[in-house]
């Protein structure tokens, strides 16, 4: 298993190192990568090889956040994902993951000498607490990015730094506007959606309408005087509106 470790770390330093927006990229010889983003963020990332209680990724998330860091917990596959097409019931501490991490969870293993960081997404089975399992592809690490993410699981409710492999970073202002756009990249441009109601793509339509609902009335031209908020208020309609007809077409071929 070290040697899957550090295989993956030698691999995932190189590639940030490539990588534009990063500036810096250190570790010293454990489990733990760390790098600096140009405009001044950094990251955390811990390679797990062992099972995690709710309290060690809340002190871990609570001490990196003390350190000015975002955080980001790649899983060893071979220990903890179940296989494609598997149905599973996460643990607490997984299901803790899949809130901060949208619904999936990152991943590595390494064959030989061929590392791999990939994706394996947790989709939820109606009326259940189990989920079919569906391995993704390999991330691009060079798309990785941080952002605030709020969670409500009993025992580790709160806002928490979180970097991830999804190319953007929500902030404030203008600028979270335009990375959540949709992007006409191949992708299923229904996440960006999603992204721009705060939500995660597994949300039930309640969720929606209760997230839609804060926004508007936070955005709504009547109650904020913004010169942009009449563009703002369009975009979130227009983001409620297809995220409803996506969960309506996703019921009907059920």
């Amino acid at each position: 298993m070290r040697f899957d470790v550090h295989t993956i770390r030698v691999y995932m330093v190189n590639e940030l190192m490539a990588t534009p927006q990063v500036k810096e990229v250190w570790h010293d010889g454990s489990d733990v990568v760390i790098l600096s983003f140009k405009t001044g963020e950094s990251v955390s990332i811990h390679l797990v090889e062992r099972y995690m209680s709710l309290d060690e990724i809340q002190y871990i998330f609570t001490e990196n956040a003390r350190s000015g860091h975002f955080t980001m917990l790649l899983l060893w596959a071979d220990m903890f994902m179940p296989s494609d097409g598997q149905v599973y019931e996460p643990d607490d501490w997984m299901m803790t993951l899949l809130q901060l991490y949208g619904g999936k969870i990152y991943s590595y293993d390494a064959w030989r000498t061929e590392p791999y960081i990939f994706t394996v997404h947790f989709h939820p089975i109606r009326n259940s607490r189990k989920y079919l399992i569906k391995h993704g592809g390999d991330v691009t690490i060079s798309e990785i990015g941080t952002e605030t993410i709020e969670t409500t699981i009993p025992g580790f409710t709160g806002f928490w730094r979180v970097a991830r492999f999804d190319g953007y970073a929500s902030r404030d202002g203008e600028q979270f506007w335009q990375d959540t756009a949709p992007r006409h990249d191949g992708r299923n441009p229904v996440r960006y959606y999603f992204n721009l109601l705060g939500i995660r793509a597994s949300a039930s339509r309640d969720e929606v309408k209760s997230a839609y609902r804060d926004l508007a009335r936070k955005h709504h031209p009547d109650k904020n005087p913004d010169s942009d908020s009449t563009r703002r208020m369009q975009q979130i309609n227009d983001a409620y509106q297809r995220i409803l007809r996506y969960i309506d077409a996703e019921n009907a071929e059920q």
